[in-house]
């Protein structure tokens, strides 16, 4: 039987996964508007990474406290915010099209 302390804590691994997913992109999105104006864009682009990364890796380590269903709650919070920021960012009738596979 699933408690309500349960739903709260799963709730709340949902809430970080989108907030650090939100992060992520944001972050992603101003490395790349700084890359014309860097004297150095691929140390930008692979100093970034490896910030975004290690926070969304020590995040995701925090959240899921020994609990595999906390991490994959949180994962799908972090995979909506990439779904809905995708769809809102696609430009109209481009021939891109929203899978995770490549053919």
């Amino acid at each position: 039987m699933i408690m309500v302390n349960d739903i709260f804590t799963l709730a709340t691994a949902l809430a970080v996964g989108m907030a650090v997913g939100l992060l992520n992109f944001a972050g992603m999105w101003s490395t790349i508007h700084y890359l014309p104006i860097i004297k150095y864009p691929s140390a930008l682009i692979m100093l970034s990474y490896i910030i975004r990364m290690a926070i969304v890796l020590a995040t995701f380590y925090f959240i899921m406290d020994g609990r595999w269903e906390r991490l994959l709650v949180c994962l799908v919070g972090f995979f909506i915010v990439r779904r809905v920021l995708v769809k809102r960012f696609l430009p109209e009738g481009s021939k891109m099209k929203m899978t995770y596979h490549s053919k």
